[in-house]
């Protein structure tokens, strides 16, 4: 797996090599970032405007055999293996948003098992493709695609415009440059800098654990916080939350709660000394004290 991506798309020839310049060119700095999972899925429909054009030359420019083999072995996987990318991408970003630092390490090595998976179960095909042996250029046609007839993925892909090896091919090409961030950009967790890579402000909760653990109740139970556009945090995330923001995390946030709710002296009572507070607040700045 030592091959480039310069290497790869070099082979691609014109007029695909134009197409994919621009397409990196709209891409560039976002692959593995710190951005918003949202820059993310703008590259998802960056790329897919790509594909269309792609599908448009792909047409006209398949007149025999070897035009195809070219086409679906060396042009076809580059730009999917970018939508494949974009499409782990934007799902792993969710997911790095939600989680404290040691369940990200959990999360990236799952991601690393799923694309070591690949390759053990695809490696006669991948060392075939990778070295650019001419003995797979058939699994690289259509017509071989429709003789598939215990391979699923060829009677539901695009018979017409792709063929099951050159989607194997997109998702090895694809889980290379995701292992790359994996190991690299990715492997930070979200929360110890801000959308552009900055430090973030630090503050401090001023409360006890337990008034912590009462207001976070609070929160969930007036269901005040939600994601934007989305449901409302629940226990788990409100923690994280409060991570995020305080840089504290309540171990077995659940069973202190429990404690909290059967307290038989004033269950609430972080919640009144905040009422008390404020209401002095109000009465000082009206005059009455």
């Amino acid at each position: 797996m030592g091959v480039t991506e310069r290497q790869i798309v070099s082979g691609i020839g014109k007029p695909y090599d134009v197409l994919y310049a621009e397409l990196k060119k709209a891409l560039k700095g976002t692959d593995g970032s710190l951005q918003k999972v949202e820059g993310y899925l703008r590259g998802i429909g960056v790329i897919r405007d790509s594909i269309e054009k792609l599908r448009v030359l792909g047409t006209k420019n398949i007149r025999k055999e070897a035009d195809e083999i070219g086409f679906f072995r060396n042009v076809w996987p580059v730009f999917y293996a970018k939508l494949f990318l974009y499409i782990w991408l934007y799902r792993i970003g969710l997911r790095r948003e939600l989680v404290t630092a040691d369940e990200w390490l959990a999360v990236i090595s799952g991601e690393e098992s799923r694309a070591e998976t690949f390759f053990r179960r695809n490696l006669n095909f991948w060392w075939y493709y990778r070295s650019g042996a001419s003995v797979i250029n058939e699994q690289f046609t259509r017509a071989y695609s429709r003789h598939r007839i215990f391979d699923p993925l060829a009677m539901i892909i695009d018979q017409d415009l792709a063929t099951p090896a050159s989607c194997r091919a997109a998702k090895g090409l694809a889980y290379e440059e995701y292992l790359v961030l994996l190991k690299g950009d990715l492997r930070t967790p979200i929360e110890s800098t801000g959308e552009s890579g900055f430090q973030l402000m630090e503050f401090e909760f001023d409360g006890t654990d337990a008034e912590g653990q009462e207001w976070l109740m609070e929160l969930f139970a007036s269901k005040v916080i939600r994601k934007k556009g989305g449901e409302h945090l629940n226990l788990s995330e409100l923690n994280r939350w409060f991570k995020y923001n305080f840089g504290h995390e309540f171990n077995k946030l659940f069973d202190k709660l429990n404690i909290l709710r059967n307290r038989k002296i004033d269950p609430l009572r972080f919640l009144h000394k905040r009422m008390r507070a404020a209401e002095q607040w109000m009465d000082k700045k009206n005059g009455r004290r």
